[in-house]
């Protein structure tokens, strides 16, 4: 009864991500979809992250978004691998989800996006930063306080 169940949920998982390749990565349906992947969790895992290993950037980059969403050991084994890809979301996604995870293996990615990515990947990956509180990231994130004071002016208080 329990394989089969476990069964039913592997079909369903590899069918989503199906249906999720069918369709733009910024789909409306798409979202739900998500959440149907995450509620499935451990599930998921295989066809996620045969996805990060196989599929076009876009595909990657949500399959990673995805997979930060699942807290398990699985999902830190797929995101470990997923930190070196070419694709610099593709990194990010990972080592946020690595970072909430409390894996240091997040830190050199999040460095590089803190301090080189497009804006809203310098904020996620301050933000990641912070969370992770490694010691090592207070650099990186001295700097980003600097820039932001920098950025805001003289207080006019």
């Amino acid at each position: 009864m329990a394989g089969e169940r476990s069964e039913r949920r592997r079909l369903l998982a590899e069918r989503y991500v199906a249906l999720l390749r069918g369709i733009h990565p910024g789909a409306p349906a798409t979202h739900a979809r998500w959440r149907a992947l995450i509620e499935l969790g451990d599930a998921a895992i295989p066809p996620l992250e045969h996805e990060l290993r196989t599929s076009e950037a876009p595909f990657r980059r949500w399959a990673a978004a995805v997979l930060a969403c699942i807290d398990s050991q699985a999902t830190r084994v797929a995101l470990g691998g997923a930190i070196d890809d070419d694709d610099d979301q593709v990194r990010l996604h990972a080592a946020i989800a690595l970072a909430r995870l409390g894996d240091a293996r997040a830190l050199p990615s999040l460095d590089v996006a803190a301090e080189q990515g497009l804006p809203w990947m310098r904020w996620d990956a301050i933000v990641a930063l912070g969370a992770l509180r490694d010691p090592r990231s207070l650099p990186v994130l001295a700097r980003a306080q600097v820039l932001r004071d920098a950025l805001r002016g003289p207080d006019t208080e």
